[in-house]
């Protein structure tokens, strides 16, 4: 084993010690026991109770706020073709308004910027094709000052909704949800930054907690987790997976993604030991917690649940957002973006 190797290796080992000591101050967890000839750990916890976790009521999916996010698009010129999407915002308030766009791509994290105006009680609706043709991503939507020195503005009074009908791994997935929306707070018009701290805009959530997850009935759907992050750059971030099952047992999984993650629920991902068609076999059912994990401890991100294919179950939901007890961290925006500071 080469050296790098080896770094690599060690790296990961640090990071994954690092998850699993913030887990256990938020969750209690007993003694982490290895599961015998596997790779992966097994986390011997009970089902945290609600008081683990503080209340967040900050990405809310329909309340309106200055600066909207939507975890997933999907775009093609043919609007006829497998993948569109419709996206709506809507000015709730009774003000003019101009909406800066930045339509990120997921394969790349490279951003591609636009504006729209909306005046007093307008909403609009418009295709991702319309602005990033052939391209699949996330879209954030931010009230600004105008758009000459590109500053947000405490607008907040916009709402969104996204209609996507896309192929995703050969399957087709159909469903609507609602953006999330933070508020501006606390500061006068205009603002200087794009900062998530609850004092510039709301916290993002630092846990994700999804429920509903299905067996792996791979010929009626298949079930996809998004998770996107608030940061433009192809920086790896490492993702911590718990897979609770319906007799209160948790499975744990590593994997990495940079600004946006698009995946399969299925054996390979979460990787768990036992595999995930053991931990919720076929008439059973059970639940995820993500956290993405950095130096500081966990990490913001914002996610959906797609169950696509041929079934009543199918759709799109957001996955469920809390801080642990000891708070979120301060993000601020990363790349992409920029604006006069006079």
């Amino acid at each position: 084993m080469s050296n790098k190797d080896l770094g690599k290796k060690i790296q990961a080992l640090l990071v994954f010690s690092l998850a699993i000591i913030f887990l256990a101050s938020a969750v209690s967890a007993e003694n982490i026991t290895q599961t015998p000839d596997q790779d992966v750990q097994q986390l011997p916890m009970s089902i945290p109770t609600l008081s683990t976790f503080s209340a967040h009521k900050d990405a809310v999916p329909d309340e309106a706020g200055s600066f909207l996010v939507y975890p997933y698009y999907a775009s093609s010129i043919n609007m006829h073709s497998s993948s569109f999407t419709q996206i709506s915002i809507t000015n709730t308030g009774d003000k003019e308004v101009i909406v800066k766009l930045l339509f990120v791509d997921g394969s790349n994290c490279l951003v591609s910027d636009n504006y729209l105006t909306l005046s007093a009680h307008q909403s609009t609706f418009f295709s991702a094709s319309d602005y990033v043709p052939e391209t699949s991503g996330f879209l954030i939507a931010y009230a600004v000052n105008n758009t000459i020195d590109n500053k947000p503005a405490k607008y907040n009074h916009l709402i969104g909704s996204a209609r996507v009908s896309a192929v995703i791994s050969g399957v087709y997935c159909d469903g609507e949800y609602n953006a999330y929306t933070f508020k501006a707070l606390n500061y006068d018009y205009p603002l200087l930054s794009l900062t998530f701290d609850n004092d510039h805009f709301e916290h993002w959530p630092n846990t994700l907690m999804a429920p509903g997850i299905l067996p792996l009935l791979s010929e009626e759907y298949l079930q996809f987790v998004i998770l996107v992050t608030p940061s433009f750059d192809m920086l790896q971030n490492n993702l911590v997976m718990l897979v609770y099952d319906d007799a209160e047992q948790v499975y744990s999984a590593m994997s990495t993604f940079t600004c946006q993650l698009v995946k399969v629920i299925n054996d390979d991902f979460p990787r768990t030991a036992p595999r995930f068609d053991t931990v919720i076999p076929a008439g059973r059912s059970g639940w995820m917690r993500l956290i993405k994990v950095n130096d500081n401890g966990a990490a913001p991100m914002l996610g959906l649940l797609m169950t696509c294919g041929q079934t009543t179950l199918g759709g799109i939901e957001q996955i469920h957002g809390a801080c642990f007890s000891n708070g979120c961290q301060n993000a601020t925006l990363s790349g992409g973006f920029q604006w006069n500071q006079n």
